[in-house]
């Protein structure tokens, strides 16, 4: 249980980061890693920051966890991280100008669907400023709200993540994420694939990334994926 402020400064300490490979199936590589908190009750753990008055410290101190995961990676290989909401009405300063911010370029920062619904945080503003210190944008979750597709003419993002297993039986939904995908110029991302046949139609309508648990758990450092996955 986190509760006093000792309390969060021991849990904060004890934070990791596991990774999941995010595969280009087409060239059989994993191209990316996308980055998860783990702690014994991560949830109590930001409530408590916030009660405390926190959050900055927080971010600080996974922003530097973060830096240490990307300065091990390719230079072509890229990190995928999902915002917590509380982050985003947080100042930028930790991410702009702190510990990651010179792996910038290979950093996908990414906001939950949700948040697109709320103008209180100026998205739009904290994604430019974002995106001028060199991070690519990116939507989680993406079609899990009905205003997103139309949200996006507010917030400019390079990445949109979306569950293909919740659009199996209809593929032409999935079809015209990649076509809008690619009219907007940016790269969709298939998350929670967990079999061949899931690979297989991505492909035909034109998506090659793809993550889940068909190719590798999340783990640490950075899980290998089989060869077999690419069978």
């Amino acid at each position: 249980m986190v509760g006093s402020k000792e309390d969060l400064l021991r849990s904060t300490q004890a934070i990791s980061i596991r990774c999941q490979p995010i595969v280009h199936y087409s060239r059989k590589i994993a191209g990316a890693y996308e980055a998860f908190l783990h702690a014994a009750n991560m949830e109590a753990l930001f409530e408590t920051c916030q009660e405390h008055h926190e959050t900055a410290t927080l971010l600080r101190l996974i922003t530097q966890k973060l830096a240490y995961v990307a300065s091990r990676l390719g230079d072509d290989v890229w990190l995928y991280f999902v915002l917590h909401p509380l982050f985003l009405d947080e100042d930028m300063d930790a991410l702009t100008a702190g510990f990651l911010a010179p792996h910038a370029s290979r950093v996908v920062l990414a906001l939950p669907a949700s948040e697109l619904f709320d103008d209180g945080k100026h998205l739009n503003e904290r994604c430019n400023r974002l995106r001028s210190s060199g991070y690519r944008i990116a939507v989680d979750r993406f079609c899990e709200g009905y205003s997103s597709l139309w949200r996006l003419r507010h917030v400019e993002v390079d990445v949109v993540s979306f569950s293909p297993a919740n659009f199996m039986e209809e593929r032409a939904i999935v079809k015209s994420v990649s076509e809008l995908s690619c009219a907007l110029k940016i790269l969709p991302v298939a998350k929670g694939v967990d079999k061949k046949e899931t690979c297989s139609m991505l492909t035909e309508v034109g998506i090659d990334w793809m993550q889940g648990s068909f190719f590798a758990p999340a783990g640490e450092p950075f899980p290998l994926v089989s060869p077999s996955a690419f069978e």
